[in-house]
């Protein structure tokens, strides 16, 4: 205790707080007047000691720098401590600052210098290499690696590396199938990889607008230049079909705006919405329009997408993919000629083949049946070559079909499916077997479904024949 007992007696509780804390403060400043005194005196004792040792040149193996890159103890004021743990107290306290800012600054430094590289090495990747005349495909198309083209670069080698090797090892295999399509129509042979970034060569491909087939038409776009669709077969989905009518297309966009890659970006946003964002950014630079918000982020990117799988696809090894043809993925090119209807579940079992690769090889037939003859022009099925003989000895044993031809209704306001089947004379039930997922209570107005309409007996003078009076849409 501090206060004796016989103090307490004289002083309240607060006053005797007061006098322990004073006290309390007092005996701490004593204690750090003698340790520097301490110090002081060891000091002198330690720096410059009156010998003859002191005349002789010493390095000290590791100076304490300051800002200055100066040794601390020059810095310090005559007689200050120098004891050892208050020496790195300072080292930390003069390079930390140091050492943080010169983090910055080399950080800074490096990220510009990798930014400039990237740069020059896009620039000399696309005027060296890419374009030439040893190149198996680069020519007319301009070829520009940018910012925007590097990143999707670097995303189809990463994050979607995988989705873009399926994409390469179909596109071997449609390489030789395509691109001579495209050479014929005088089109730079570049747009191949256009149809990858469309449907990665499915010929299947479906989109949420309902663009279907390798190149994405619409049904509208698809009718204007001559593909069929209708209950039996869409030819959006051939390739060889759709690749000359997208040629067609391309190339009256060419026209149209007189820039390749305006033409692409009109491909996926429609020449409509092209010529508008042209107007509205008074450009017709592409790179330009893209930074604008007058065409939607999808169409920004479309262009970039097609650029940075060109530039992938034109060295696969030197950007780490390895990949090979797969030979299920090739589609014949030799045909037979089918003067009447046939189901392909028949004609797998006889060839003794998968159906779902006789369906691989003929993407446009939508049923398991083919198309009705019309106007007496036979219907050509793709098969392999080595097949073609083996076919015309099964040919005659396939069963004959007898196949009503079909109309296809647009269903109207306040129609309901008994409404349609009492029209066009035909039962509920065939309308359904024809139309399998379609649901009775929930007819979409606009929406078009088959209707097998029957065939009608007519007499003629040689005899009875029996014809089909029907419409397929």
């Amino acid at each position: 205790m501090l206060v004796t007992n016989s103090i307490q007696r004289y002083l309240s509780p607060m006053y005797i707080f007061i006098f322990e804390a004073f006290m309390v403060r007092c005996c701490g400043a004593i204690v750090i007047l003698i340790g520097l005194s301490g110090c002081q005196t060891t000091a002198r004792k330690n720096i410059n000691p009156p010998t003859a040792a002191a005349n002789k040149p010493t390095e000290d193996p590791s100076p304490i720098l300051n800002d200055n890159s100066l040794p601390v103890k020059d810095v310090l004021e005559e007689g200050f401590c120098y004891d050892d743990i208050y020496a790195t107290y300072l080292q930390a306290k003069y390079r930390s600052d140091k050492k943080s800012s010169i983090a910055k600054i080399k950080s800074r430094r490096r990220r510009k210098r990798a930014r400039e590289t990237a740069k020059s090495q896009s620039l000399f990747y696309a005027r060296k290499t890419l374009v030439g005349g040893t190149s198996p495909y680069f020519g007319a198309l301009p070829v520009i690696a940018n910012n925007k083209v590097e990143f999707w670069m670097r995303y189809f080698k990463t994050r979607g590396r995988r989705t873009f090797i399926k994409w390469l090892v179909r596109s071997e295999s449609f390489r030789d199938l395509v691109i001579p399509i495209l050479e014929q129509e005088g089109l730079p042979p570049e747009l191949f990889f256009l149809a990858m970034i469309e449907s990665g060569f499915s010929n299947t491909a479906s989109s949420r607008v309902r663009a279907t087939g390798t190149w994405q038409f619409m049904s509208r776009t698809a009718k204007s230049y001559d593909l069929k669709i209708n209950h039996w077969i869409d030819e959006r989905r051939d390739p060889v079909k759709s690749t000359v009518a997208a040629a067609r297309y391309l190339k009256d966009l060419y026209v149209r705006f007189g820039d390749w890659y305006l033409a692409m970006a009109a491909y996926n946003a429609g020449p409509g919405k092209v010529r508008s964002a042209i107007r509205r950014a008074k450009s017709r630079d592409f790179w330009e329009i893209s930074n604008t918000r007058y065409i939607r982020k999808e169409t920004k990117h479309y262009v970039p997408k097609v650029l940075a799988a060109l530039n992938l696809a034109y060295n696969t090894k030197l950007h780490g993919f390895d990949v090979q043809k797969n030979p299920a993925d090739v589609t014949p090119t030799s045909y037979v000629k089918l003067n009447r209807p046939i189901q392909i579940d028949e004609v797998a079992t006889k060839l003794n083949l998968p159906l779902k690769t006789i369906k691989r090889w003929n993407p446009e037939i939508i049923r398991n049946i083919t198309p009705p003859i019309r106007n007496g022009a036979p219907y050509s099925m793709r098969l392999p070559k080595t097949l073609v003989a083996a076919f015309t000895e099964i040919q005659d044993s396939l069963t004959d079909i007898e196949v009503t031809d079909v109309l296809m209704h647009k269903i109207r306001r306040g129609e309901t499916l008994s409404a349609i089947a009492r029209r066009y004379k035909v039962p509920v039930r065939k309308i359904k077997a024809i139309n399998p997922k379609l649901r009775a209570r929930a007819l979409r107005i606009g929406k078009k479904i088959a209707v097998p309409i029957p065939g009608v007996v007519t007499k003629k003078r040689a005899g009875t024949k029996k014809t089909n009076d029907g419409e397929m849409g």
